[in-house]
């Protein structure tokens, strides 16, 4: 069954992220879009909306790197989160489901010498959780209250991106975002019936999130992408879990270029991707395939004076249909679609921006 891991779809989406990045040499900024995991996230960058963010509405956007949206203080402690609000028609469990969720992340980071603009490495404390008005407890719970843990990103050394030769720095640019980590969460699921459910777990793994031209209304084209290899001890139903995660997202977009509040409107295609070495998780292995329309305002003007913390804003309706499967089929009664709409915003800097 493990072999299932170097054929199945992810990879083939993760070869075509890699020749998008290197085809686009744009502005970086980071997102996360995934269907069953929790959470949307995503970022910012100067350079994708021609403009610098200013740090005057609030002492604890950093002074130093105004331009960055960064909360905290200097290049050593930050702050940042992640918010997500958004209705699903189906969720892929039932049909007329029709349940509202709120997922929120966030961190707070402590960078280690000789600080995060230098080498990005550190610890850091995350509290995360979702909540919704459904009685499940997997749409119910805190998925960190909190999580300590460790991380680095391998690539994000300074002197690699501005001494080293061109394929170094190319090198750099392209493996900038890839992110290690390991990390500790105190699990809880709300409800006196779910007091048997695991409270630990341990989460070892490798990500990597860009975005380029989400906000850049000059931009005719934008995309997105998430990818994830991570090991879990548990989960919300067994303790003994210990299950290696392969996903996958991808949302590329279209918009009409330099159009005024026309351009903030774009239609794009999504393609998700997740698999796990438990073949019957039908949820855990499966390629969706859609598309929907996202609203997307310019980070600049307005939004740039009156919260220059802000480093995303999008708005999207979407529609997702499962059309493959790689372990076990999904029962005949579970949904094979969702429909959605929802509005994710990042607070601070979330993800790793090349510097």
């Amino acid at each position: 069954m493990r072999n299932r891991f170097l054929y199945h779809g992810s990879w083939w989406l993760l070869v075509v992220t890699i020749v998008a990045c290197l085809s686009f040499p744009s502005g970086i900024v980071i997102a996360q879009t995934s269907t069953w995991l929790t959470g949307i996230i995503g970022g910012t960058e100067k350079d994708g909306y021609g403009t610098k963010h200013s740090s005057t509405t609030t002492e604890l956007v950093d002074q130093k790197h105004p331009e960055t949206s960064r909360i905290g203080f200097g290049d050593w402690l930050t702050f940042s989160a992640n918010l997500d609000l958004s209705y699903r028609k189906t969720q892929f469990y039932e049909s007329g489901h029709n349940v509202a969720l709120f997922q929120w992340d966030s961190k707070a980071e402590l960078w280690l010498p000789p600080g995060r603009d230098f080498f990005s490495w550190g610890s850091y404390v995350r509290m995360s959780g979702v909540e919704s008005n459904r009685d499940y407890e997997w749409e119910n719970n805190w998925g960190a209250r909190p999580g300590f843990g460790f991380q680095v990103y391998p690539f994000s050394s300074a002197r690699l991106r501005k001494e080293g030769g061109e394929f170094y720095q190319k090198l750099a640019k392209l493996f900038g975002p890839l992110h290690l980590f390991a990390e500790y969460n105190h699990l809880h699921y709300n409800g006196r019936g779910n007091a048997w459910r695991p409270d630990e777990q341990v989460r070892i793994g490798a990500d990597y999130w860009k975005e380029v031209n989400v906000h850049d209304m000059s931009k005719q084209v934008w995309w997105e992408t998430w990818n994830g290899l991570t090991w879990h001890s548990t989960n919300g139903f067994d303790k003994d879990y210990d299950t290696l995660i392969f996903a996958n997202v991808l949302r590329v977009g279209t918009r009409k270029s330099n159009a005024g509040f026309l351009s903030m409107f774009t239609p794009y295609l999504a393609v998700e991707s997740s698999l796990s070495e438990n073949d019957n998780y039908f949820w855990e292995n499966r390629l969706l395939l859609g598309g929907g329309i996202r609203f997307a305002p310019p980070l600049s003007g307005y939004l740039q004076k009156s919260s220059p913390w802000l480093n995303r804003l999008v708005i999207h309706v979407e529609y997702l249909e499962a059309v493959a499967y790689y372990g076990d089929s999904a029962l005949s009664s579970t949904p094979d679609h969702d429909f959605r709409v929802g509005i994710n915003v990042n607070i601070g800097e979330w993800w790793y921006k090349e510097r």
